[in-house]
């Protein structure tokens, strides 16, 4: 199914009219009867409308001259409802008193471009002044989904939670924004301890990953949170994976010959996060280098450098440490 644009015109000459001006007939019922009561200068709630694909493309023919639409948040919703897992909030569908939508082209660029309906209520009549105060309050984000749900630190878990949910849906580190299908949003963190995350673990190296972060700023709360997590979760790995952490932060029994896998990387970390070097450099190196010295590590393997090869910097897979 094609995807339908923001202000889909539906006059021969291309201009936007005024819907309350004789139109094109609209295909469905329940689009003209609204029509027609704001007509009449009438303005309330139709409550639980059935907005099929064939509705939501009648009331994208109202979207005039409203905010750019998000192709990415379209698309992620559209997967949502795809996979029947749309949850209703209390969110209507919005149309002024003159006739044009002002609330809700997203969610129904998504049921159109899903083909799934979706159950809303259709507030109609309102001021055109409505537009101006939607979304004027503070927008809720995935640290206030924790927060809400209890945990500690919810800004740094959320961080953390993040890296492995786009790496275990994935199989690689993204530290950037995502897009469509792998855009994480408020839903699936709050579904994320249901869906294979194991909360009290990760919030543990997140508040561990808090400590580090104040002796050693090699990583933030979150990375360190998440690397302690995604390292622990390998068959009989977690000591392994805190005394490593533990001896890179601090420097404790490493040196050139004694966990010099630790000490090279260590040295490395120092050098890119030394105030004097003007480097800048993501979490995905870093994260390749750690997870290079860590398979040496494991396997007591002696190295005197540490350092990526030509390959290995345009894979962003994560190596799986050695048996």
């Amino acid at each position: 199914m094609n995807k339908i644009k923001a202000g889909l015109k539906i006059h021969e000459n291309g201009e936007p009219p005024s819907p309350i001006q004789p139109q094109p007939m609209l295909k469905t019922q329940i689009v003209n009867q609204i029509l027609d009561l704001i007509k009449k200068n009438k303005i309330g709630i139709v409550p639980d409308v059935l907005i099929t694909p064939n509705v939501a493309h009648d009331l994208l023919t109202l979207n005039i001259n409203n905010r750019k639409y998000s192709q990415r948040t379209v698309d992620k919703f559209a997967y949502i409802m795809k996979e029947d897992n749309w949850i209703p909030n209390g969110d209507t569908i919005g149309i002024d008193c003159k006739g044009v939508l002002f609330d809700g082209q997203q969610r129904l660029m998504a049921i159109h471009q899903s083909g799934k309906a979706q159950i809303y209520p259709i507030f109609y009549g309102a001021p055109e002044e409505a537009y101006a105060t939607k979304d004027s309050g503070k927008k809720r984000t995935p640290a206030d989904i924790y927060s809400k749900m209890g945990y500690e630190n919810s800004v740094q878990l959320a961080a953390a939670c993040k890296l492995e949910w786009l790496y275990r849906k994935t199989g690689r580190v993204i530290d950037m924004d995502t897009t469509g299908e792998n855009r994480m949003i408020n839903l699936d963190y709050e579904r994320w301890p249901e869906e294979g995350g194991n909360m009290k673990r990760m919030s543990k190296y997140v508040n561990m990953g808090i400590e580090y972060n104040k002796k050693k700023k090699f990583l933030t709360a979150g990375q360190y949170g998440f690397v302690l997590y995604m390292l622990a979760d390998l068959p009989n790995r977690v000591m392994d994976a805190e005394e490593f952490m533990e001896k890179l932060i601090s420097g404790r029994d490493i040196s050139e010959v004694r966990n010099s896998q630790i000490f090279c990387l260590r040295e490395n970390f120092l050098d890119l996060t030394d105030k004097t070097n003007k480097k800048s450099v993501g979490f995905t190196f870093k994260l390749k280098q750690l997870i290079k010295a860590w398979n040496f590590y494991i396997t007591k393997t002696p190295i005197k450098e540490l350092k990526l090869s030509k390959n290995e910097w345009s894979i962003l897979e994560i190596e799986k440490p050695a048996r």
